[in-house]
């Protein structure tokens, strides 16, 4: 134990560096924001109803820990918090590396532990809804969203309208998740509906735009909590507290043994598995068929329009000479080539192949960061003592904090402040 506490005393309390896209934002970091930082765009908040929302039922998977698992939790794993480096949020960090870690984290929100019954689905939507149908909240707006987390998903799944926000917006990774997860077939492109928006400024969460605060709205922290130290975890809130805003704080970590031990065992394979499934599906649904699909109508007819004529090098010659045919320029087979080589660069395919499965080196840094991460998790105790206590925030608002195990491994944190009846 004497060893690991010299390593980590010469981890704690890191230089507080400002990196873009990350969560650890800072007071002089906010006044560098641009002027433009209190716009909001155009976002279908205000007098949206949204449909009776149920409270949700049993199910199944949800269910309490194994008593092993409830023994090993009874005991944290270290006596205080230990606020350590997070690799990725690191100013020598390549950006490319980190938007890939940050996606990483989204895919873990939506298919961990296993697809169906994710940490959205079983973690994160039944607080939201139920926070929303206690406070008659017709509207979300989600603090310090990085690449996206698991919002998007339950603005679909709630029919409820969100809108992301960050010191450092990643607007790239918000307009993806615009095409991706709001694409209509029938439209040919994104369609959200009026459920999906962001804020393309960066916005500070301990001062919040009053754009941002209209009335009904819900404020929600996902995976971002414990990035903060207390004095400024306290402002965060404290903010939120003074607008009278309900607020619903995420973690899917937490400081016992069994958390760490899931983590140091499960979170290197998982992450290089969820991404082989995804890799392997983008390359099958936007590259494979695409191409065959333009590759057969290129073989069976002339420039896409009409089937070859008998003097075409298609037909003509033997199978031989029709083969060198088909790669001649105005055959279409080329061009089915060329079509198919953009989309590997353009989607930068091969690089996140190389990054993630070849070399894993951004599931290690998921590894590691989560590690990390469990250390810095907040108690229940330390969140209630030490941060909403010292500056009475519990005088307004109702505070409650709860664990729910999904299949019995995964854990889901949820710290929940809404305001007291007068």
């Amino acid at each position: 134990m004497y060893f690991f506490q010299r390593i980590g005393a010469a981890l704690l309390n890191p230089p507080h560096t400002q990196v873009a896209n990350v969560h650890v934002p800072t007071l002089t970091r906010s006044k560098q924001a641009s002027p433009h930082a209190n716009s909001l765009c155009k976002s279908p908040m205000v007098g949206f109803i949204p449909p009776t929302l149920e409270a949700p039922s049993a199910h199944p998977t949800t269910r309490e820990a194994p008593p092993f698992v409830k023994k090993i939790n009874d005991t944290p794993l270290l006596m205080g918090r230990w606020h350590l480096l997070e690799l990725h949020e690191q100013v020598w960090f390549p950006a490319a590396l980190r938007d890939l870690v940050v996606e990483s984290l989204r895919l873990a929100w939506t298919e961990m532990p296993a697809p169906g019954h994710s940490l959205v689905t079983e973690g994160a939507l039944p607080v939201v809804r139920s926070v929303l149908k206690q406070t008659k909240s017709t509207a979300i707006v989600d603090v310090c969203s990085g690449g996206g987390g698991p919002m998007p998903c339950i603005a679909k799944l709630l029919n409820v309208p969100v809108t992301l926000t960050d010191l450092f917006p990643q607007v790239s990774a918000w307009e993806r998740i615009r095409f991706e997860e709001f694409h209509d077939t029938e439209v040919g492109g994104p369609n959200d509906n009026g459920l999906f928006s962001f804020v393309a400024e960066p916005v500070d969460a301990t001062k919040f735009p009053l754009q941002l605060c209209q009335p009904n709205t819900l404020r929600t922290f996902c995976l971002s909590l414990h990035h903060f130290q207390p004095s400024l975890a306290r402002r965060i809130i404290a903010d939120a507290v003074a607008h009278k805003t309900p607020i619903v704080i995420l973690e899917s970590q937490e400081r016992t043994w069994w958390t760490m031990t899931l983590f140091l065992i499960t979170l290197i394979p998982g992450i290089w598995l969820l991404w082989l499934i995804k890799l392997a599906g983008e390359l099958i649904s936007r590259g494979f068929i695409p191409f065959v699909s333009a590759l057969w109508s290129a073989l069976t007819s002339s420039g896409g329009a009409a089937p070859p004529s008998a003097g075409s090098p298609l037909r003509c010659g033997t199978p031989r000479r029709r083969a060198r045919g088909l790669y001649r320029p105005g055959s279409g087979v080329v061009e089915c080539i060329q079509t198919f080589a953009q989309y590997l660069i353009k989607r930068w395919f091969l690089k996140r192949v190389l990054w993630t499965l070849i070399l894993p080196v951004v599931p290690f840094v998921v590894w590691f960061d989560g590690l990390v991460s469990c250390l810095r998790t907040y108690t229940k105790e330390e969140f209630l003592n030490d941060i909403v206590g010292p500056d009475r925030l519990n005088d307004a608002f109702e505070w409650t904090v709860t664990r729910k195990y999904i299949l019995g491994v995964a854990v889901s944190i949820a710290y929940v402040g809404v305001p007291k009846s007068p």
